[in-house]
């Protein structure tokens, strides 16, 4: 009796280790990969847009392969500034091949209290992957302690993978700058 519990013990331990090894083609592998990789391609854009931002006739980062435009003269509020990105666009910021728009439009200096940036994506692919959707940054002013707060929302986010597979995002984020 005791050999037979001792061999069903072996068998279970023996099972267990075989069964739990990580599949790297499961579903909540590439889930988490896609979590990942969304959230990197909205930081991304916003990087850029706020690298440009301020540094007039800068490309951002972007190389020869990307066309800045305002609506009317840069500095003047309200404004719509258009980035576009030559098909197969390779920057110098991270070697991404990015094509399509981003149009940014602000509501008054980003620096003031109750401004807003809303930034959209138009036909605009990063290494082959359609991001989409609309973030929108408000300045709240200061918050309570005396630092500047934003607001920061997406809507409508969508990055469909150069493999189909599609992958949404929504949020709503209250940020409060501590430093720089």
């Amino acid at each position: 009796m005791l050999m037979t519990g001792l061999l069903a013990v072996i068998l279970v331990w023996g099972s267990c280790e075989t069964d739990s090894t990580f599949d790297e083609t499961s579903a909540a592998f590439k889930t988490t990969e896609q979590e990942g990789a969304v959230e990197n391609f909205f930081q991304d854009a916003s990087e850029r847009v706020h690298f440009h931002f301020g540094k007039p006739g800068g490309k951002g980062g972007f190389g020869d392969c990307a066309t800045i435009s305002y609506a009317q003269e840069e500095g003047t509020y309200p404004n719509t500034m258009t980035i576009t990105f030559d098909k197969n666009c390779t920057d110098g910021h991270k070697d991404k091949v990015r094509s399509g728009s981003i149009v940014i439009d602000f509501s008054d200096d980003p620096a003031n209290a109750g401004a807003v940036k809303t930034v959209n994506f138009v036909d605009f692919f990063v290494d082959g992957n359609q991001v989409e959707g609309t973030k929108t940054l408000t300045n709240n002013g200061l918050s309570d302690s005396g630092q500047p707060s934003y607001t920061c929302t997406l809507t409508g986010g969508q990055i469909t993978f150069a493999d189909g597979t599609i992958t949404t995002r929504e949020s709503t984020r209250t940020k409060v700058q501590t430093s720089g």
